[in-house]
């Protein structure tokens, strides 16, 4: 079964700050995920010894479509071959910032009389991460926003706080990632 044909460009910056692409990319699959964690991808090139950005933005156009996906970043790359060498290289959406930054905090906690202190709503601790990630375009207003969880962040990654508060409350991430 033959895939989808179009063409694929990923432009960004490297390490130093220097702009840098991926050249010729010959094949793209990536799968858009729900959650809190980064969906993943690959892109393969014959181009060997060409510095490769470690972030920048994935372009994918299939005919009159163009989906371009912001912030991505290389996960790794490596050389395969078999009758010729190409070099596979495997990008993740942007929500791989979401692990490295870290949240502190203790809300919803319930005194011995039942009152709450500290006291969120669900919608308020996603914003909350969501600010602590850098996120600027976010909603959160279809969350179910009755209950108070209780959550006790201690240099927790933003990623799993986030999964935790929205497993609470029966709820998940669908990113926009464009």
């Amino acid at each position: 079964m033959a895939g989808i044909q179009g063409t694929a460009t990923f432009v960004g910056t490297t390490a130093n700050g220097d702009a840098a692409e991926i050249a010729s990319i010959e094949q793209a699959s990536f799968v858009l995920t729900r959650g809190p964690f980064p969906a993943s991808g690959f892109l393969s090139t014959p181009v060997l010894g060409q510095t490769l950005p470690t972030t920048g933005d994935l372009e994918l156009v299939y005919g009159d479509a163009t989906i371009t996906l912001s912030g991505m970043r290389v996960a790794e790359a490596s050389v395969a071959s078999l009758d010729i060498p190409v070099v596979n290289v495997r990008i993740e959406d942007r929500r791989w910032r979401w692990g490295y930054q870290d949240i502190v905090g203790r809300y919803n906690v319930r005194e011995g009389t039942g009152a709450i202190r500290f006291e969120k709503s669900p919608q308020d601790l996603a914003a909350l991460i969501f600010e602590a990630i850098g996120e600027t375009d976010y909603d959160v207003s279809a969350m179910p926003n009755l209950s108070r969880p209780f959550v006790d962040w201690q240099n927790e990654p933003c990623s799993l706080a986030l999964a935790g508060l929205l497993a609470s409350v029966g709820c998940d991430v669908a990113p926009d990632l464009a």
